[in-house]
């Protein structure tokens, strides 16, 4: 897809063009748009749309610090738009990263939900490509209920290439 069309779905998803998104600090305002959709009874609080409109921003992303600082719960908002936010895909596959490189150790559960869930491919992924950066033992108990789960094919593919000669390990 080329940039043109993406800046078209991006308006159509989050309400508003890419390019508006302006860098995002703690005491900044949710960009000007369109709330996020309503699925399944959503209605974002004020921050999780807040957070939400910038996790629809995907040239220049925002970093996950910008993201984190517009919500005063900003593990909770990650996850309530990991788990409504349909579209634009991308929105909860950033907030998936955020989640898995700064929290996962709080969100444990849920990681190992999507590692081992019949239709979270798309969320394992996210997690089998941060296995090194997690903490050593969310690490291993995550690489070893993914070899368990659906995605275990992909699990061991990404296992064989990680630097921790422990997770390697699992798969030798």
């Amino acid at each position: 897809m080329n940039k043109q069309v993406l800046s078209i779905l991006a308006l159509v998803a989050c309400g508003h063009p890419v390019a508006e998104l302006e860098e995002a600090a703690p005491e900044a305002e949710a960009p000007a748009g369109e709330p996020a959709p309503e699925a399944d009874g959503w209605s974002p609080s004020p921050e999780e749309d807040a957070v939400y409109q910038a996790l629809c921003q995907k040239d220049p992303a925002p970093s996950c610090a910008q993201v984190e600082a517009l919500a005063s719960e900003p593990v909770l908002a990650l996850l309530t738009v990991v788990e409504r936010a349909a579209m634009p895909p991308w929105a909860g596959m950033h907030a998936a990263h955020c989640l898995v490189t700064g929290h996962a150790d709080e969100v444990e559960p849920q990681l190992l939900s999507w590692v081992t869930g019949d239709d979270t491919q798309g969320l394992a992924m996210v997690v089998f490509g941060q296995l090194d950066a997690l903490p050593g033992e969310t690490a291993l108990r995550l690489a070893t209920a993914s070899l368990e789960g659906p995605w275990a094919e992909q699990a061991r593919s990404s296992l064989e290439a990680v630097d921790s000669a422990e997770l390697r390990a699992l798969v030798d």
